[in-house]
């Protein structure tokens, strides 16, 4: 299938700059970063999930047509990476425009999964990090590449410099 180049964004550009003192999203209690094994779940204080227990094997970075396991995409985020969620309501050209997104980004920001999140219902886009999470009502660019500033590879991750 053919993939549309990623977004230009210009990520010096004003309206992404994350000023002094600025809080992007929500801090969420961490519930630590145990591995369990392969197949348990587990009860996740935020819907995505922000930390806690997980598999050993983390998802590969880059764009999914399904949801990934919480299990796994919570390693992803011990890694200091971020994970987008969007979910089914989201309007398609919606959806295009955070694939379009996150390939424009990828060059700079690798550590991005972009999924679907079927159980999404209070927001149409949930970005999160380590202990971060922002909701978003619909497709906001601005707040998403502030939130990638903000919290990409963030010493609040336990690991944030792993591939």
């Amino acid at each position: 299938m053919f993939e549309p180049a990623g977004a230009n964004v210009d990520l010096n550009a004003a309206a992404y700059r994350v000023t002094p003192g600025e809080t992007v999203g929500t801090k969420a209690e961490s519930q630590g970063n145990a591995h369990m094994p392969e197949g348990q779940h587990f009860a996740y204080n935020t819907t995505p999930p922000t930390s806690g227990s997980h598999w050993p094997t983390p998802a590969g970075w880059g764009i999914k047509d399904t949801q990934e396991p919480n299990e796994r995409t919570t390693h992803n985020l011990e890694h200091g990476g971020i994970v987008i969620a969007y979910s089914s309501s989201l309007a398609a050209e919606d959806v295009t425009k955070l694939k379009s997104l996150v390939r424009g980004v990828s060059g700079t920001y690798r550590k991005v999964l972009l999924e679907p999140y079927p159980q999404l219902s209070d927001a149409k886009i949930a970005v999160t990090a380590w202990t971060w999470l922002l909701k978003l009502p619909g497709y906001d660019e601005a707040q998403i590449v502030k939130f990638l500033k903000a919290h990409y590879q963030s010493s609040d991750a336990p690991e944030p410099n792993v591939p």
